[in-house]
């Protein structure tokens, strides 16, 4: 047709993530068509694939930094780096739930499908580059995760969990939409970067370059909407409150997972929208996350104290490292952004190992995950043991450890823009939190049993390979830490406002 110019239809920014529906429709065909078999041994195999397929797809877009489908994707190392980290919770949530699934007669193609559908929606949000499509992936996420932790159904308690975790969700998704609507009646425009050509328009990066301070009130009350909305996928105080309840109902392997992979996906589209887009308005929003950080390290470290069941400590400690990380997003510089990347990564690895630790001794429904039940644990299993030892340390930010480092690169990068009493706050926090990691270890080390019943198992070498090769990058990174870094220092942003 004379005068038609196609448009430039680019997919790549979003490869990994269509490669991932792929994989997560193929697995629930085949499953479908196959029927029950006694070894499923093809719905992993399929997702692992699936997975490994997305690694390369975002691999090979590293060096790339352009914007695609109308600027509403960011096409660069940022998200390229979070969503190979993705990829590599999800492999190791495959197996490590495979375990439990064979354990308790509940293996269906519906878990695999839907964890691949949910990391697809959280690689999506972090090379987002449109608050619509931001909120689109927020909700693909957060369905799945609600179905997957109630995913036991015949227990009340997975039950109860998924339908708090629901309701909440629904009303922190209401506050991103209000505070999406907000930015759009200021700017225009929901678009963060904007586009060129014919018919392009400018981005709230533009708008707030180039507006008065006087006509940017609707953008600051908008970003405070918009922190609420993400503060709920973090964990933040004071939108934890479906935390403990979640990570105590839903099966051990997905609490791993949405403690390392929503907390990834979270931060990665607030530290997009607020350290990039929204840095010319920080003096705005900076006191409402300083606010919400300190009362996170605090309420975090304090809770997991009185906690007598172990998946709800690490509920609690996962809120304080939530603070822990957002003291980064404050510092709204370079470094803050490369350590909050090096924090969630060496976090997430360490957190996925400790609740397959969990999930082993828990036994069928894990009903053994009272800090009693690990009395004299190092005794009747001195490899897991050691292994929960690892990884509390690093929790608890010793020496040695991946936590250690992440926690020096965080506060380092607070320190640099003078939040050094901010860094006072975590520090106090963080020894706070070293009383409850260490009870732990004292009920493994110095109590015995109260019967000779033997610690449960049920599972499988997967899940023996994940406590594996997270007790090993978990010391890997905190003795030789160079690499992981320069990465992170690598995973810059799109920065090239139109």
């Amino acid at each position: 047709m004379p005068g038609f110019n196609a448009p430039e239809v680019q997919l790549s920014g979003i490869a990994p993530e269509i490669a991932l529906c792929i994989a997560a429709f193929t697995v629930l065909v085949l499953d479908a068509m196959m029927g029950e078999f006694a070894e499923r041994w093809h719905l992993p195999v399929l997702s692992t694939a699936g997975l490994l397929v997305a690694v390369g797809l975002a691999a090979a877009q590293w060096d790339k930094s352009e914007l695609q489908m109308s600027g509403a994707i960011a096409l660069d190392g940022f998200a390229v780096f979070v969503k190979i980290a993705l990829a590599g919770f999800a492999i190791a949530t495959v197996w490590t739930g495979r375990d439990v699934l064979r354990r308790e007669g509940l293996e269906d193609g519906e878990f695999y499908g839907l964890i691949l559908f949910v990391t697809a929606g959280m690689m999506l949000m972090a090379s987002s580059a449109d608050l619509i499509v931001t909120f689109l992936a927020l909700e693909t996420f957060s369905v799945g995760l609600y179905v997957l932790v109630g995913f036991r159904l015949r227990s009340l308690s997975s039950q109860e969990s998924a339908l708090k975790y629901f309701l909440l969700g629904a009303f922190s998704s209401a506050f991103f939409l209000f505070g999406i609507a907000l930015a759009y009646g200021a700017a225009g425009t929901t678009n963060l970067y904007g586009t060129t050509g014919p018919g392009g328009q400018d981005g709230l990066v533009t708008f707030l370059t180039s507006s008065p301070a006087g006509e940017l009130g609707f953008l600051a009350l908008a970003s405070g909407l918009l922190i609420v909305g993400l503060a709920f996928k973090i964990a933040a105080v004071p939108f934890h409150m479906w935390t403990p309840d979640a990570y105590q109902g839903a099966p051990a392997p997905i609490t791993g997972f949405m403690a390392a992979a929503s907390k990834l996906a979270g931060f990665a589209a607030l530290i997009r929208l607020f350290d990039a887009i929204l840095f010319p308005l920080r003096e705005e929003w900076r006191p409402l996350v300083i606010a919400i950080a300190i009362a996170t390290m605090a309420v975090g470290s304090i809770l997991a104290i009185v906690q007598e069941d172990v998946k709800r400590l690490l509920a609690y400690s996962s809120i304080a490292h939530a603070g822990f990380i957002l003291v980064a997003v404050i510092a709204a510089n370079d470094a803050g952004v490369a350590g909050a990347l090096f924090y969630l990564v060496t976090y997430g690895l360490t957190t996925l190992g400790a609740f397959a630790v969990v999930s082993v001794i828990g036994g069928r429904e894990e009903k053994r995950a009272r800090i009693s039940d690990f009395r004299g644990l190092f005794y009747e299993r001195p490899v897991l043991a050691g292994a929960l030892t690892l990884f509390l340390f690093s929790l608890a930010g010793v020496p040695i450890t991946s936590g250690f480092v992440a926690k020096l690169l965080v506060f380092g990068a607070a320190i640099e823009e003078g939040y050094w009493w901010l860094v006072v706050v975590g520090a106090l926090a963080s020894a706070i939190a070293v009383f409850f990691y260490l009870r732990v270890m004292v009920v493994m080390y110095m109590q015995e049993r109260e019967n000779e019943e033997v610690v449960a198992s049920g599972a499988g070498g997967p899940s023996y390979a994940v406590i594996g090769l997270a007790a090993l990058a978990t010391l890997w990174f905190g003795l030789l830490w160079g690499p992981l870094s320069d990465l992170t220092e690598r995973a810059t942003f799109f920065f090239e406002a139109f």
